[in-house]
């Protein structure tokens, strides 16, 4: 008769565990797709990986070469980091004077639309710039 009420309690307790397994679970559901946005709408996540990688080559050369090859490099390494800049100025300044000069030779509104056109391709031309080292990672 114990027997009987222990395993009749032992049934009964494990279908109220099953039932409130089953509710979390669906509750858990329910919250992880209210989070997800329901529309589908993803996210892009940029990460500029340059930094880190440049600090872990210069720990490691630091680690391995000897001091003076070390300031040669950095040396040569600024001179053509501006040479990169300056050309990439200078580009920038070209692509302005060729659609300055465009916008002076059509119509004032299609000189209006030339004007813009040109100061969006010059700000691609310097995103480009910008963005070219980055790595672009897609989150959802």
């Amino acid at each position: 008769m114990f027997i009987e009420l222990l395993a009749e309690y032992g049934l009964f307790f494990a279908k109220i565990a099953t039932f409130l397994i089953a509710i979390v679970l669906l509750i858990s559901v329910i919250v992880n797709a209210g989070q997800r946005g329901g529309e589908g709408e993803g996210r892009l996540e940029v990460k500029k990986l340059n930094d880190r990688y440049k600090q872990m080559e210069e720990i490691m050369q630091h680690a391995v070469l000897d001091e003076h090859v070390i300031k040669q490099r950095e040396k040569a390494e600024k001179q053509s980091q501006k040479k990169k800049d300056k050309a990439a100025k200078k580009e920038a300044k070209q692509l302005a004077k060729v659609n300055a000069k465009k916008s002076t030779d059509s119509d004032s509104d299609a000189a209006v639309t030339d004007s813009v056109n040109g100061t969006d391709q010059l700000k691609v031309l310097i995103l480009l710039k910008v963005l070219a080292p980055l790595k672009v990672t897609s989150m959802y």
